[in-house]
């Protein structure tokens, strides 16, 4: 992966003259966005993913994960993006079969009215302020 070309597209999608204008937008420092354009460190999968954002891709934690399968160095690396991968599309999966047919449900009850139970209970004046206790309600309900 050229990710001095990424965050290169990254910035010009932003419009921002600069890196260290672009980094808190992707809240990391500048310092972190040079280390990454100079192939020092790779970017980790929350940094590609806003990155992607700010490009305008429309699933950029899905393309994320998925750069960063290409990108691993060592095989156990691979693995892990791979199988986070799989999980990853199972669980969107698994959330599209588990929703509702018709999401109507969610406002029902909404459009009925209210029922509201009134009560007189006994109030012992020790409980209360001295404005309550010349109250003459109040002494006849008790």
């Amino acid at each position: 992966m050229d990710w001095n070309d990424f965050f290169e597209r990254t910035r010009v999608a932003a419009k921002v003259e600069s890196y260290s204008k672009l980094a808190p937008l992707l809240g990391i420092t500048d310092g972190a966005i040079g280390h990454y354009r100079m192939g020092r460190r790779v970017p980790q999968v929350w940094v590609v993913a806003d990155a992607l954002r700010i490009q305008g891709h429309p699933e950029p934690e899905k393309q994320a994960i998925e750069i960063m399968k290409r990108a691993a160095l060592t095989s156990p690396e691979r693995t892990f993006w791979k199988r986070l991968a799989a999980t990853a599309m199972a669980l969107c999966l698994a959330v599209g079969f588990a929703l509702p047919y018709k999401a109507q449900a969610a406002v029902l009850g909404i459009d009925k009215a209210a029922v509201y139970t009134l009560c007189e209970m006994p109030y012992p004046p020790w409980l209360g302020s001295s404005a309550l206790h010349g109250n003459s309600c109040l002494r006849s309900c008790s």
